[in-house]
């Protein structure tokens, strides 16, 4: 609430109002659990909102799960990398249009290191190659590269859901979100006026109480078209809408 708009400014103090129905309402406690359930900031950039941790049961455990295949990877990786003598020895992923491989973790190992060290019997099913590389799958990397495939899928399902949950609990409060924007758009509304009505050759509009609403424009700008023009300058013009008394103002000319 802002003292003294209520008798200078009826219209406007009642928007600020913070009181029980009336004005703009209070948000705070609504926004709040919307607030602790995702990263506002990370779904900015990422596109998607993501639940933090303890927000989403189900979407917790899908990405534990995820995550424990992927530590089981890096553990095969660093188990060839040990037998191999080869730090370089990586896990390659080919790139698709669509993002979805059916063949992802492939164990990338350096000719080189093949002709030093041997072939493992384990690298019987080669999967691709490139020059002075090879690429295996080893019946473990097989497996964990299925499983990874099933937890992400499982993960994309459950942060689905959990977005799905979130939108309907939003619009469970679509009362209140109404009234915000309702009352955030006519102050900026009454900004503007207020903020092109102080320059230079404007006015004040007058508001005059009568049975039926009226619009009087007496050499009237179109502020969109004049800051569109190079030279800012152009025809003002009279506009009259509905009825009005005689000597009733539309406004001071300007």
């Amino acid at each position: 609430h802002v003292p003294g708009l209520s008798g200078s400014s009826p219209r406007l103090g009642g928007l600020l109002s913070r009181e029980a129905d009336a004005g703009f309402p209070p948000v705070d406690a609504t926004l709040a659990p919307f607030r602790e359930a995702f990263d506002w900031e990370a779904a900015r950039k990422a596109g998607r909102v993501v639940p933090k941790e303890r927000a989403n049961d189900e979407y917790d455990a899908a990405r534990r799960r995820l995550l424990e295949v992927d530590a089981g990877l890096q553990q095969e990786l660093s188990r060839w990398r040990r037998e191999l003598r080869d730090s370089s020895i990586e896990l390659w992923t080919p790139s698709v249009a669509n993002g979805q491989t059916t063949e992802p973790f492939q164990l990338a190992v350096a000719e080189k290191t093949l002709q030093k060290q041997g072939t493992p019997e384990e690298f019987a099913q080669q999967m691709s190659s490139k020059k002075g590389t090879k690429r295996f799958w080893t019946a473990e990397l097989r497996e964990l590269a299925g499983e990874h495939l099933e937890a992400k899928a499982a993960e994309e399902a459950a942060l689905a859901a959990a977005a799905k949950q979130l939108f309907a609990r939003f619009s469970a409060q679509y009362a209140i979100w109404r009234n915000a924007v309702s009352c955030a758009a006519e102050l900026d509304c009454l900004l503007s006026l207020a903020r092109a009505s102080s320059a230079a050759g404007m006015c004040r509009p007058a508001f005059v109480a009568e049975a039926e609403p009226f619009l009087h424009i007496k050499q009237g700008v179109n502020l969109c078209v004049q800051s569109a023009l190079s030279d800012g300058q152009c025809i003002p013009n009279d506009i009259r809408m509905g009825p009005a008394p005689d000597g009733a103002g539309g406004g001071g000319e300007g």
